[in-house]
């Protein structure tokens, strides 16, 4: 799990830390922010109830493709649910390293991380029911998406372009 990360209390201004360097608790002592015995079970877990969904996918398939789908889409729902907690720590810890970053920006990056997620999860969903042209529309949607919701980020890329060459 992640361990507590040093934020400041609110109305304090958050200073940039060196890329790189480790944040530190109250002490002073450096945090290790992530568990790795602990992620690396995690993806232990989540791969064998992976695995056995899919096997049950393959054996329902023949005598009753919905029950099926619907047994894919019910262990998709309980993986992303399960997962929930550590895209909360994920977060946490790139919260971290907004101070690089204006507001905006930083939440312009975590909606396209999050528009992706989702237009990929559904896009596999779409081919796991055979419907590989819905997919395709799924994943165009989600990239199209992606690119509107960076717009004003690459907006602001193009005005420091074009203030540098002036």
């Amino acid at each position: 799990a992640l361990h507590h990360a040093v934020v400041p209390p609110t109305g304090q201004h958050r200073t940039a830390r060196p890329l790189g360097v480790a944040p530190k608790d109250h002490a002073g002592v450096v945090v290790d922010l992530v568990d790795q015995p602990q992620v690396e079970a995690q993806i232990g877990a989540v791969a064998g109830v992976a695995i056995v969904t899919v096997v049950l996918a393959v054996l329902l398939r023949p005598y009753s493709p919905v029950y099926a789908l619907l047994a894919s889409l019910a262990v998709t729902v309980v993986l992303l649910a399960w997962m929930l907690p550590y895209a909360a720590q994920a977060l946490e810890w790139l919260e971290n390293f907004s101070v690089y970053l204006r507001r905006e920006e930083f939440i312009c990056l975590i909606r396209a991380a999050g528009t992706a997620l989702v237009a990929q999860t559904a896009q596999d969903l779409c081919k796991d029911a055979g419907m590989t042209a819905m997919g395709a529309k799924v994943e165009l949607a989600g990239r199209c998406m992606i690119l509107l919701s960076a717009l004003p980020m690459l907006q602001r890329v193009v005005d420091v372009w074009s203030r540098l060459l002036q």
